[in-house]
């Protein structure tokens, strides 16, 4: 009995002396500020070339950050997205995507246990730990609370923020906490302000963007037509009149969207104003990105489903304590998830043992580094788009078309679909998404925690899926 206490003991001296190393041996460890905008697609930021005034205080912090020029999530939905970054596992191993019905019964499968999330890491490794989100898919009920000291969705209230900073005090009392108590933070921010219906945006950004009235769609809420029936949901109203073959109405929504860009950027702008105040941001490491993109009939459908390039294609800047490396712009593709082992090599902290995420790192550094080449994945696991060079394929079926190819050399927008003619790299993309596929598969079968369960939908939660729309 006593050489097993003792072996207990040295073994957790050794974990803590592996996640929190003496102070000499690393440098101090930063506050951390991860801000997720759902639904933000690069190509709409000035910094990603977007012709339009949407992001000028994205754009300056750009110039101060690492940008990734091609960030692709490893998913087009919020859930999966989301615990990919934080877990560096892929959707079809971490298993949490957006609630299915099977039945008539929503099922709504949380993380097995046995996965490790980024926030138990930083919090072992001696972070507090806060996150302020906007509900829905990314609800605790998912497990995405936890390893966070406070994790909320109503103590933020990100539509107000146009007219009253004050709801930004919670912010401000967790960064000061950490000052006090002299502990760095993780902080992670969430909201849904570009996520359709797109009516969360004032109307002074909406008016920029949408000068001309247009009586047949609506600019607000206001403007929404009368319920058909109880139980019709925001979103359907507002998409209820839109005809796709109207061009005046497409011209339209991406101007609500952008609007909601436009202060999305503005709220970026404050949180940053407050880490400014508080002396905080030169040594902070803050990180924007977002968990996918939207699609705006590029090819034939709207919202964020499909394993396009418009709904993968994410915004990714990371600036280092005292701007290290700022204006550095990396060119080659890389995954989204592979923030998290960026992150805690950076920090010094190790990574679990089978995180498929890899560290950046080594490419910031301009080592000899050859990432595993982005794969994202449908909300069902079941098609994968591989990016093999210059090309992307899909087996997402869709549209009429069972699979797809394209040159993102000759054809960045992807409208001509090469799969058609018989393309001679058919075959071998073919098999390696097939092979891709059941791997994932495999690999998901050594998490058995997870088979079967299922957590509750209550009715809070229910509430705010329906008003996303997913309901």
């Amino acid at each position: 009995m006593k050489h097993r206490l003792f072996a207990a003991v040295v073994l957790g001296a050794a974990l803590l002396l592996i996640l929190n190393p003496p102070v000499a041996q690393r440098p101090e460890r930063p506050c951390i500020v991860l801000m997720s905008i759902d639904t933000l697609r690069a190509d709409h930021l000035g910094c990603y070339g977007y012709p339009l005034a949407t992001s000028p205080q994205i754009d300056a912090f750009s110039r101060e950050s690492v940008q990734f020029m091609q960030a692709y999530s490893q998913a087009p939905s919020t859930a999966a997205s989301h615990m990919s970054l934080f877990t560096g596992m892929l959707p079809p191993v971490h298993g949490v995507t957006n609630t299915h019905t099977i039945d008539n019964h929503t099922d709504l499968r949380p993380l097995s246990p046995a996965i490790p999330t980024l926030p138990e890491i930083l919090k072992i490794g001696g972070y507090l730990t806060a996150g302020f989100h906007g509900g829905g898919y990314v609800a605790p009920e998912f497990g995405f609370g936890r390893g966070f000291d406070l994790y909320v969705h109503r103590a933020i209230q990100w539509n107000r923020l146009w007219h009253n900073d004050k709801t930004l005090s919670h912010l401000r009392s967790w960064l000061a906490r950490s000052r006090r108590e002299s502990k760095p933070l993780f902080l992670f921010l969430h909201h849904y302000l570009c996520h359709d219906p797109y009516l969360k945006a004032p109307r002074p950004l909406v008016d920029r963007f949408l000068p001309q009235l247009s009586a047949a769609l609506p600019r607000s809420r206001q403007d929404l037509p009368p319920r058909i029936h109880p139980d019709e949901s925001t979103p359907a109203r507002f998409w209820r009149g839109v005809d796709k073959d109207n061009e005046s109405h497409r011209r339209h929504i991406v101007a609500m969207y952008d609007a909601g860009v436009a202060y999305s950027d503005f709220v970026f702008g404050r949180v940053r104003r407050i880490l400014e105040e508080l002396k905080m941001y030169d040594r902070s490491l803050v990180i924007l990105l977002s968990d996918h993109g939207e699609e705006f009939w590029e090819h034939g459908d709207i919202l964020h489903w499909r394993l396009f390039r418009e709904t993968l294609h994410v915004p990714l800047l990371v600036k280092f304590p005292g701007a290290a490396m700022a204006g550095k712009k990396v060119d080659v593709p890389v995954r989204m998830f592979d923030i998290m082992p960026t992150l805690l090599e950076y920090l010094g902290i190790p990574q679990p043992a089978k995180v498929q995420a890899a560290s950046l790192m080594p490419r910031l550094r301009e080592e000899a580094f050859t990432p595993p080449p982005p794969a994202s994945f449908s909300n069902g696991f079941d098609s994968v788009r591989i990016l093999d060079g210059k090309f992307a394929y899909s087996n997402q079926p869709s549209s009429g078309e069972t699979e797809w190819l394209f040159d993102g050399a000759a054809d960045p927008l992807e409208k001509r679909n090469l799969a058609r003619a018989g393309h001679p790299l058919l075959a071998r993309l073919r098999r390696l998404a097939t092979a891709l596929l059941m791997e994932q598969k495999k690999l998901a079968a050594a998490y058995k925690g997870r088979d079967g369960q299922s957590a509750g939908l209550d009715s809070d939660l229910r509430k705010q899926l329906e008003n996303l729309g997913y309901l």
